[in-house]
């Protein structure tokens, strides 16, 4: 009963979801809202700046930084991510 209480699937998200909110919370308040405008809220590099009073140049900064800080914090996992990916899209 207990393996079967056990999803795989739910506990590498849960597991995958810490991670990448330990990751998030390591980036610089701006980078983090930069990051957050392009990847959640689907804005483009042009409305980010023009919001946050930046050029657009400075959001692919941080767009980089925050890309960097991501895959320094789940650089182990990256094989499993592209796996369940994979699987998700199969």
């Amino acid at each position: 009963n207990t393996l079967e209480a056990c999803d795989p699937d739910e506990i590498f998200s849960e597991e995958l979801q810490t991670l990448l909110d330990k990751a998030l919370s390591m980036m610089p308040e701006k980078t983090l809202a930069v990051f957050i405008a392009s990847r959640y809220q689907d804005k483009t590099y042009k409305e980010i700046a023009e919001e946050m009073d930046i050029t657009v140049k400075g959001v692919g900064f941080h767009m980089t930084k925050a890309l960097k800080i991501l895959r320094e914090h789940l650089k182990d996992y990256l094989i499993s991510i592209i796996i369940a990916f994979s699987a998700f899209f199969l």
